[in-house]
């Protein structure tokens, strides 16, 4: 994740190239930047590649402020900025998955071996969990890199996520959750996507369901667990009390136990119709490919 607060940057005694800039681009996105010859945008540039420092305000990268950083420390954040198949892909001049299909198997052991060295740094513990949240288009190449890799497939009722991501502002990096229609077509082709990979990778994917771990906690969080080859603790269940930083939407909510009263879609009755309908139609769509 990228953070930049109130940042400014000049040359030497000049004016301010940049000026005030405050913004926030999630991990796994892609964005686009744009603007007229002499807006600043190569100095923007420098500035998340780390060949630049603000005059002024913060720059985080990865929850790193890169006014504290060393050398050795920057040249880690550089390799982690980008994305391993995205370098392939330009390696390549083929995109992703045009490739796919000549790639060979020490191919992906090269890729997976890059991913892990890229991750060095936030590894740890015995596990790493990477929650990206477009890594459900891409499970085949992770699978292929990573052949060792866990996946656990979380998901809650259809109307309830797609609601929960309308009314959350994405700043950037979520353009489909702004509209209706769209978010329903996009929830029906990760839907149809989920699909084909545990037909793809039987036994492989872990589907951990919101509303059956509201139901029954304990068999749950155990049956998740064994899939991951992990032990129970209570810590797992009593999850609110940890105090470790959360810097996600769902920051106030991982303070509160477990509850079972967090649906919100009933509460808005018809008006959420258009909703339904469009995940309706979309899924239809899906199904009908």
């Amino acid at each position: 994740m990228v953070r930049f607060e109130n940042v400014g940057l000049r040359y030497g005694l000049g004016p301010e190239i940049l000026r005030d800039l405050s913004f926030m681009i999630p991990a796994h996105s892609f964005q686009f930047l744009t603007g007229p010859s002499g807006a600043g945008k190569t100095s923007l540039l420098r500035l998340l590649f780390l060949s630049l420092r603000p005059t002024r305000g913060l720059v985080n990268l990865f929850g790193h402020d890169v006014s504290l950083l060393g050398k050795d420390e920057i040249a880690d954040l550089r390799k982690r900025i980008g994305i391993v198949l995205q370098e392939e892909s330009e390696a390549r001049h083929s995109d992703y998955p045009q490739w796919v299909g000549a790639a060979t198997a020490a191919d992906w052991e090269r890729l997976g071996r890059r991913y892990l060295e890229r991750t060095a740094r936030w590894q740890t513990r015995a596990r790493f969990t990477d929650k990206g949240l477009s890594n459900w288009q891409t499970l085949g190449a992770i699978f292929a890199m990573l052949p060792g890799a866990k996946v656990v497939h979380s998901r809650r009722d259809p109307v309830e996520t797609c609601w929960s991501c309308f009314k959350q502002l994405f700043p950037v990096g979520q353009p489909f959750t702004y509209d209706i229609a769209e978010l329903a077509t996009f929830h029906a082709d990760y839907d149809r996507m989920m699909r084909f990979w545990h037909e793809r990778y039987p036994g492989r994917i872990h589907d951990f369901i919101y509303e059956d771990l509201l139901a029954d906690p304990d068999t749950r969080v155990r049956a998740l667990l064994d899939y991951s080859g992990l032990s129970f603790e209570e810590g797992c269940l009593n999850f609110h009390q940890s105090t470790r930083a959360v810097r996600t939407p769902s920051a106030a909510q991982v303070r509160q136990p477990l509850r079972g009263d967090t649906a919100r879609a009933p509460r808005y009755g018809e008006l959420l119709d258009p909703l339904r309908a469009a995940l309706r139609r979309a899924e239809a769509q899906a199904r009908s490919r």
